[in-house]
């Protein structure tokens, strides 16, 4: 008894280490970069900051809010929040923000991000402990486990904090499938797979697939006197017990294909080249210490940085006599999968689901990260602490090759600097050196061996991390708490249901993250519906992202902008400016709280009708003025031009060709080494608002732009063209100056005007047919609505299936209108409007996880216990 407990305490022991050591590690690095609560700074860099940190405020705002948790119109226009939920938000350890108060949010992201290393390791030590396979002494346990937890993939993706529980649950479901084949159990496999696949299925994806080929090798492994019906009932549980893991993982797994099948599952890649991304053996240059920077964030090499020790391991592994060819010959084929998967397109496109990744490339790297180590462990196994001559000469010749070839070729690799190259240097040959002169005497051997692989993965987190900025906590506490105030303050003022515009933004999530009604989100499961309005508003817009930050008064008033909020003092400074808009001086200055606070008297309410005698469903126009013009006219049900169109008075060209159609020109540079530009001269019209359309190669890379020597804001990418506003005075000229490139096609390059008077009666005559008493509770809308004759509902809600329209309350069929927002049908008279979202396909998931674990409990708890 005595003997099992102190062996217990070895394992706990070992477990516990290989928990602290990496948090140890990065809270070392965390308080040298001064990061919060050590400093002023925070981990919050690139979509952690601008993406991931807007959903986790979310998610303190609104858990336990079953309705917001399913769907809010802090989401763009309005979207479901199903999918963002199950991509960004199921990890348990989230449930930590919910300790913390909404200015100690980067604190509570901190403790997230040191405990999932924490937890890499311990998984990892968890494995090895239950692993019959690998007999090390207890005390490299913490050591292999570290270097698991603090692998080149996990410090290159800390960011993207919600892939990292990957990390976390690859051992336990390798463990499960050595139990199901060695132990004919499958509970752990079952449970861990299903916990991931709830946690995040995208990286669950990828652990499906290396499950399968991890289950193959290790079936084929078995030994020569298991027989055929054996190894068929393996596999048969094998296959059964992954159907039930992704059965009991349903109730989030279910609705949430249904969502992708209307975003990212339309960016599914068809068409593929069959060829290597890259020269293969490039990738070498990522076993180097350090061989990381952000230029490896958009495109890059795989990261897999595993530190010297693994590498020498896992290279004399396959020279190892005392381990069973077939055993090497079956790792190296998996081996060699795993690599080509890395550089082969076809297949690096298998394991992200048929989709290029847009920045972090490889996604699925850790997995051959741990495969390297496992595979490191098992050699160290069988090697019983002792290098052979044979085996040590064979290990140093591919590592010397490596070095030379990297040496030769360092300019190549351009994260890699002389120090980094001569650190690697230097710890591979003190560790060559460690294996051949010091394993006589196991304390010094065991010592040095320590200090190496925990001083090689340090460094890496310093050299590797280092050239990443971040975020100031305190300039981010100060817009949140400057931003949410002005918000509140409006929201006592006015407690309906309304949009607000900013003119300016901290990211293009900021909605999500200060509880507001914005129009703009940035979300990898935006609808290529949401994406194309946006497109063809004339916003700018990504295949993830959408902002409203380019609207004319027009686009304000259809879509219920009723506030626009300016920050004319420039109190913000973590605030990104948009384009000025000198529009929304029609707007009322309602009054200033921090920030100055526009009244639009103009927004229509979210539901109103029109005199349209049927719905228009198609609107495309690749010149925005020209779409919101038609879509005004939806809304009138009168076809006319809201937008007039202005002749420039005078173009002078200086090193350009000339041209007499400027809205449709090609410019093109007379000499090639000169600067070359144009100025155009324009009259605008009295009581007016003007707009310049701006074609989509007019971006920041291609020329700049000023009115009146006011530059203008223009993306550094336009997917489309773009709306600016201009200001007031009546005489004016644009000056286009030419940059990098040697011609420039001005697409329909116009001004257009807007009769503020004749705008305003227009509207007025709209808002007689707006929706009154209208209310919005848990994702359910009533409204009144008077008809004094047959007309079409409009709204301003995105079309989704699962919003249920009833009048009088009698279920009524949805339609689009503008091919993006529900419309219907509706009588002449007074009517009850009710509108709800129910997701049926939740429902339908909750029943299929129910039943999955019901039928697998009885199963463990019954009839398995019969047959025995």
């Amino acid at each position: 008894m005595f003997k099992f407990s102190q062996k217990n305490l070895r394992k706990l022991t070992s477990i516990f280490l290989s928990f602290l050591i990496p948090i140890l590690i990065m809270t070392s690095y965390f308080a040298y970069r001064n990061m919060f609560p050590f400093g002023n700074s925070s981990l919050l860099t690139v979509d952690l900051g601008q993406q991931y940190v807007d959903f986790f405020k979310y998610y303190q705002n609104e858990f336990g809010n079953w309705q917001q948790m399913m769907y809010s119109f802090s989401n763009g226009y309005g979207n479901s929040m199903l999918g963002t939920w199950t991509y960004y938000l199921m990890s348990p350890l989230n449930l930590i923000l919910l300790l913390f108060k909404s200015q100690n949010l980067n604190l509570a992201i901190f403790i997230i991000t040191i405990l999932k290393y924490g937890l890499s390791g311990a998984s990892f030590a968890y494995l090895i402990n239950k692993d019959n396979k690998i007999t090390i002494s207890k005390i490299y346990i913490p050591i292999f486990s570290s270097i698991y937890a603090l692998n080149g993939w996990i410090i290159a993706n800390q960011l993207n904090i919600m892939w990292l529980d990957g990390m976390i649950f690859l051992p336990l479901i390798v463990l499960g499938i050595n139990k199901i084949i060695e132990h004919d159990s499958c509970k752990t496999y079952i449970i861990s797979l299903s916990i991931m696949i709830t946690i995040n299925y995208y990286i669950a994806y990828m652990l499906c697939i290396f499950s399968a080929l991890y289950f193959g090798y290790k079936i084929i492994l078995e030994p020569k006197d298991i027989n055929v019906k054996n190894k068929f009932k393996t596999v048969k549980n094998f296959i059964i017990s992954s159907i039930t893991a992704v059965a009991i993982a349903a109730w989030t797994l279910i609705p949430t294909i249904a969502e992708l099948a209307n975003s990212k599952g339309s960016h599914t890649v068809n068409d593929f080249k069959w060829h290597f991304e890259y020269f293969p053996l490039n990738m070498i240059g990522k076993f180097f210490n350090g061989a990381f920077d952000f230029s490896q964030m958009p495109s890059g090499t795989p990261n897999v940085f595993v530190g010297c020790i693994v590498c020498i391991l896992f290279i004399s592994y396959f020279f190892n006599n005392k381990i069973k060819l077939k055993n090497r010959i079956l790792n190296a084929l998996l081996t060699l999968f795993l690599i080509i998967s890395m550089c082969f397109e076809p297949l690096d496109l298998l394991w992200h689901a048929m989709q290029f990744p847009i920045w972090y490339p490889y996604r699925f790297s850790f997995i051959f990260c741990f495969w390297m180590i496992y595979t490191s462990l098992i050699n160290w196994s069988n090697i019983s602490n002792k290098f052979s001559i044979k085996l040590f000469i064979k290990t140093a010749l591919i590592i010397l090759v490596a070095l030379i070839y990297v040496g030769l070729n360092i300019n190549n690799f351009k994260y890699l600097s002389l120090n980094k190259y001569t650190t690697s240097l230097l710890l591979v040959g003190i560790t060559l050196i460690l294996f051949v002169k010091f394993q006589k005497d196991k304390k010094i051997f065991k010592f040095l061996f320590i200090l190496i692989a925990i001083s090689d993965m340090s460094i890496n987190v310093f050299n590797s991390l280092n050239s990443i900025s971040y975020v100031s906590n305190t300039d981010y506490i100060k817009y949140n708490n400057y931003v949410n105030e002005n918000i509140n303050e409006l929201k006592k003022y006015n407690s309906g249901f309304y949009r607000i515009a900013k003119t300016f933004f901290r990211t293009k999530d900021d909605p999500l993250e200060l509880n507001y009604y914005g129009g703009s989100t940035f979300n990898s499961m935006l609808s290529p519906e949401t994406q194309a309005f946006a497109n063809n508003m004339g916003m700018p817009n990504t295949s993830g992202s959408i902002e409203y930050s380019n609207g004319t008064i027009v686009s304000d008033a259809i879509l219920g902008y009723r506030y626009v909020i300016d920050d004319p003092y420039n109190n913000l400074n973590m605030a990104q400016k948009i384009g000025r808009r000198y529009d929304i001086n029609i707007y009322n200055k309602e009054y200033s709280y921090k920030l100055q606070n526009l009244y639009n008297p103009y927004a229509l309410s979210l539901i109103f009708s029109t005199k349209v005698n049927h719905v228009i469903e198609n609107n495309s126009n690749s010149n925005p003025i020209l779409y919101q013009n038609k879509m005004f006219n939806m809304v009138t049900g009168k076809n006319t031009n809201i937008f007039k169109k202005l002749n420039f008075q005078d173009v002078k060209f200086d090193n350009i060709q000339s041209n007499s159609n400027i809205s449709n020109a090609i410019l093109n540079k007379k000499n090639l080494l000169k600067p070359a530009k144009i100025r155009i001269y324009y009259t605008l019209p009295n009581n007016s608002v003007n707009y310049l359309n701006f074609s989509q190669n007019m971006n920041q890379k291609n020329c700049s732009v000023s009115i009146n020597n006011q530059n203008v804001v223009l993306p550094n990418d336009l997917q489309n063209n773009l709306i600016v506003s201009m200001p007031k005075q009546k005489n004016g000229y644009i000056d286009i100056n030419l940059k990098n490139s040697n011609n420039l096609f001005l697409q329909d390059f116009s001004i257009y005007s807007i009769n503020i008077n004749n705008f305003k009666r227009k509207v007025q005559n709209i808002k007689k047919y707006e929706a009154y008493d209208l209310n919005i509770k848990n994702n359910i809308i009533k409204a009144k609505i008077n008809n004094a004759e047959n007309k079409n509902l409009f709204t301003t809600i995105p079309y989704d299936k699962n919003w249920n329209l009833f009048i009088d309350g009698h279920k009524t069929k949805i339609k689009k209108w503008n091919n993006y927002f529900i419309a219907a049908t509706v009588n002449k008279g007074h009517h009850y409007v009710e509108l709800k979202y129910i997701n049926h396909n939740i429902y339908i998931g909750i029943m299929v996880t129910m039943g999955s674990a019901l039928a697998t409990l009885i199963y463990y708890c019954i009839i398995k216990k019969r047959l025995k």
